[in-house]
């Protein structure tokens, strides 16, 4: 209870005591609160309730509209010689001294008409003086509800009309931003005569003093001016324009915390009225027309122009080449309300940051390729270690990725194009110095597995069911990122092979069938290239599976989509006595010969996570072991301009493909290397030539995905080998998961959607994996995270308990119907929240 309820009580029930009814008469309906608080006891008296007032079980009788209808209610319990306790209450009426029709229970009991000022003033005295009291009491509409927060409200302020007003707001600051924005609380404020208590506290808080005539929309307007000009202000380190030089400054430290406060206030809370009022005023100072250096920009929070002069000033870095200062301003100023606000932004400083640390990469990867290399093993190493030169593809494979599903063009566009030339720049330099060390060699690379042994040495090493998955054109890159999708593998091996050359599929693939150690060559069949084992021809799929299921009885042969889209009890099924499961996917070279560079790159960025996916399932069905690698890797850069095309060989072609031509005779053109099949190990007559570096063959068209030739990236392909166990399935959840805000129908590749973990294991971070499912296969996944945590090679979030993130949602396939939003526990592949299905119509809204 409250104060006011109390001294109102503790009246009533004197009265009741001394008479044994009351008649209250309230013709403002002043005290309606209090009548409605008083509890009652579940008893009836007639029709009419028992309450309990200062311990006392009193009859209530309430007016509703007829005086003889009151009358009568109470008369079977008055009219005894010791009446019951009774109160009448009659809200809306005024007492009628003369010919009232309830005189007798008037004269009989007591009869009283309050006014809730004069009562609140007697309870009041007990906190305030009478000089504070007058204050408080003077607005008009003054209410029951107004004198129960003035009584309530906490510590030894003076009372404050502005809090009653403002309950809820956490302190002065945000009390000032809920009225800057929302006008709709001028009336109250009016209504309230609080107007004057406002003005003070603006003027005593922040040191902007107003007319006390000045309206309250004028106010409005000052007030707002003076707070966002005084932030911006004290964000510069150099002297701000001219357009804002009449707007007063606060006095002292202790204001201008204050002016900062109040602008955080609404940017935290009302963030839609503070867009639009920093915009508005933007406009109206000519800001974004003053030439502010960016660099002296702190944490640019205020004004919408600002955001962007920062991320004009990255992408300036970045054609400079200070790859570390662009990090760092990304780091320290990338996060504001301006950057934040829109997936739109968003993306924009997620795509500079790509640019960054792919040059930061490269920077760092040109001064160990300057150290002298002789053999190609110590290029191969300096490749594939850990910190090795592979980071580099990665960063600019998850580059292209982020740009290519951008809805919107990078607006540091120059930027872009400046970090791929330098990307093809490194990748020429390491291609050329490369195939120098090859040369030197005799073009062999000993003292590192290859390609034909990977089925024998790691496959086969086991006598054991074993998943063989050839993901074609899986470039060693990719398989950190796969590794980093499988934290409950164990027994975990990555090593670099050399794949057979040249770099093409029905090479590659055959070279990694059973057999091909003991015997494998290049040769010829029926007019067609073709690899051979032990005297049998393998020119395609056909020939190639053949061959394995008459080497291993009883294996299973899936491709990858088929087995994602499989039943877990039907697939139990379809595995139960086999020794081996070749799980094969196509996927990634087929994008990329199809020619569609945009969708390529989208589509390929979701490739590991379903193979990730696929293992994780072969493991729910009880296979242990497993082994990942691949034909061959890929470039994948622009397209290629004029003078990275190279004249085709001539002579009697068997083959062209844009990075090798095979055949017979024909000229060697400059720029390129012919090696016969015997200095490749290969026991044919045929003629390989290669062009150096990253050029290619004037065929097939100028697409910027090749392979076959004798780079690093496609010489080299990861074979990685790990064990997982079903256990890992048991684990429970860390928290409970919610999921929110999924819209019905997507019509944007790019939405939003929120997250949170609660639970009573919800004690620290949570790291989720949020996924887009197209019946059964990864259409698509997370992109970026506000109030979380994202991990860009694993497409992880991680969430503080009971904190809400916003997730940015990323579909990478625009040929799905309908998708799913699956939240995932990385580690056990367990679906934590999912949405129903959401039809995809792209480009309807």
């Amino acid at each position: 209870m409250n104060p006011l309820y109390e001294y109102v009580e503790k009246l009533l029930m004197e009265h009741l005591k001394g008479r044994r009814v009351a008649v209250w008469y309230d013709p403002r309906r002043e005290f309606d609160p209090f009548v409605d608080a008083l509890p009652e006891q579940g008893d009836l008296k007639g029709s009419l309730p028992v309450v309990t007032i200062g311990g006392l079980s009193v009859i209530l009788a309430r007016f509703e509209e007829s005086f003889f209808g009151i009358k009568a209610a109470v008369e079977p319990f008055v009219e005894k010689d010791l009446p019951d306790l009774t109160l009448m209450y009659l809200p809306g009426v005024t007492r009628d001294k003369k010919g009232s029709v309830l005189m007798e229970l008037e004269k009989g009991g007591v009869s009283f008409e309050w006014q809730l000022r004069q009562r609140a003033r007697f309870c009041l005295r007990e906190k305030f003086s009478d000089g504070v009291i007058d204050g408080m009491l003077a607005p008009e509409n003054l209410t029951y509800q107004d004198i129960v927060k003035y009584l309530t409200q906490e510590g030894g302020e003076e009372p404050s009309i502005l809090k009653v007003l403002f309950e809820g707001a956490k302190d002065n600051a945000a009390t000032i931003a809920w009225w800057l924005a929302d006008p709709s609380m001028d009336g109250r404020i009016k209504d309230k005569q609080a107007a004057s208590e406002l003005y003070l506290l603006v003027a005593s808080r922040m040191g902007l003093e107003l007319d006390p005539t000045t309206s309250l929309e004028q106010a409005r307007e000052k007030i707002s001016r003076y707070v966002l000009v005084n932030e911006f202000r004290d964000d510069l380190s150099v002297d701000p324009p001219s357009s804002i030089a009449m707007i007063p400054k606060p006095q002292g430290k202790d204001q201008i915390q204050f002016v900062r406060k109040v602008a955080q206030a609404m940017r935290e809370e009302h963030p839609e009225a503070y867009a639009q009022t920093a915009g508005e005023m933007e406009k109206d100072l000519d800001l974004s027309e003053q030439g502010v250096d960016p660099s002296a920009l702190q944490k640019a929070e205020t004004f919408p122009f600002q955001e962007k002069a920062l991320l004009g000033w990255v992408g300036d870095l970045i054609l400079k080449g200070d790859y570390e200062a662009a990090l760092s301003v990304i780091s320290k100023r990338g996060r504001s309300f301006w950057a934040d606000g829109t997936l739109e932004r968003q993306s924009q400083w997620t795509a500079c940051r790509l640019m960054a640390h792919l040059g930061h990469l490269i920077l760092e990867a040109r001064k160990s390729i300057a150290r002298p290399r002789k053999s190609p093993a110590e290029w191969v190493g300096a490749y594939c270690e850990k910190d090795g030169w592979h980071n580099v593809d990665l960063a600019q494979q998850q580059m292209e990725a982020w740009v290519a599903k951008m809805m919107v063009e990078p607006e540091a566009e120059t930027s872009l194009e400046k970090m791929r030339q330098t990307y093809e720049d490194f990748t020429q330099e390491m291609a050329v110095g490369f195939m120098e060390a090859l040369s030197r060699s005799g073009w062999a690379v000993s003292g590192i597995l290859h390609q034909v042994e990977i089925y024998p040495k790691v496959v086969d090493a086991e006598k054991t069911p074993v998943a063989y998955f050839l993901v074609d054109a899986m470039r060693y890159s990719m398989a950190q990122e796969l590794l980093e999708m499988l934290p409950a593998a164990s027994d975990v091996v990555i090593k670099p092979a050399v794949a057979s050359w040249p770099t093409i599929t029905p090479v590659g693939m055959a070279a990694l069938l059973p057999g091909a150690s003991a015997g494998f060559k290049v040769t010829e069949s029926g007019g067609k290239l073709a690899a051979e084992i032990e005297g049998s021809p393998l020119p395609d799929l056909t020939a190639r599976l053949r061959f394995i299921k008459a080497r291993i009885p009883g294996m299973l042969e899936i491709q990858l989509e088929k087995l994602l889209q499989m039943s877990t009890k039907k697939l139990q099924g379809a595995l139960s006595g086999v020794p081996l499961i070749l799980v094969r996917s196509q996927e990634i070279d087929a994008l990329g010969e199809m020619g569609g560079g945009l969708i390529a790159r989208q589509v390929m960025d979701t490739m590991v996570g379903n193979v990730a996916r696929a293992a994780r399932k072969l493991a729910d069905c009880g296979i242990t072991r497993f082994v990942i690698t691949s034909d061959h890797g890929h470039l994948f850069t622009r397209k290629k301009e004029e003078a990275f095309k190279t004249d085709s060989p001539g002579g009697k072609t068997l083959t062209i493909h844009r990075r090798c031509w095979i055949g017979h005779g024909g000229a060697t053109p400059a720029g390129t290397v012919r090696l016969s099949a015997s200095e490749m190990g290969y026991g044919s007559d045929l003629e390989f030539v290669f062009p150096k570096g990253i050029a290619v063959f004037k065929t097939g068209g100028d697409l910027g995905y090749h392979h076959g030739g004798l780079s690093l990236q496609e010489m080299i392909v990861p074979v990685v080998s790990f064990r997982m166990g079903q256990e890992r399935a048991s684990a429970e959840p860390a928290g409970i998961v919610t999921l929110s805000g999924v819209p019905d129908v997507l019509t944007n590749r790019t939405f939003g959607i929120h997250l949170e973990v609660g639970g009573l294991f919800s004690q620290g971070p949570y790291t989720v994996r949020p996924l887009l499912l197209s019946k059964g296969v990864i259409v698509g996944k997370a992109g970026m995270a506000l109030d979380g945590e994202y991990h860009q090679n694993t497409g992880c979030v991680t969430i503080q308990p009971l904190k809400r993130a916003s997730v940015a949602m990323l579909l990478e396939s625009e040929e799905c119907k309908k998708v799913t939003v699956i939240i995932q526990d990385p580690a056990t592949d367990r679906v934590l929240a999912q949405s129903v299905e959401i039809p995809v119509k792209l480009g309807t809204a």
